[in-house]
């Protein structure tokens, strides 16, 4: 699994954004929650997904400089 979409119900702004796993730092399953080390303000304002769009790498690299992260297709 590359990314997720999460659904931001219930917030202010309730949009669906891509997340990455690898930016996950841990799992609740009994109180079917993540936490992730970034803030609600930088979710907020991540970048949309649009479920009807491809996602291509123009994307993927607004993505990982919106969350300040090393893109991993650069990693060698």
């Amino acid at each position: 699994v590359i990314y997720f979409i999460v659904n931001t119900t219930g917030w202010s702004n309730e949009n669906q954004i891509v997340l990455s796993p690898a930016w996950v730092e841990r799992v609740s399953w009994a109180q079917a929650l993540f936490y992730l080390d970034l803030t609600r303000d930088l979710i907020e304002k991540s970048p949309r997904f649009d479920p009807g769009k491809q996602l291509q790498r123009d994307d993927e690299d607004q993505l990982f400089e919106h969350y300040q992260r090393s893109k991993y297709w650069k990693d060698s």
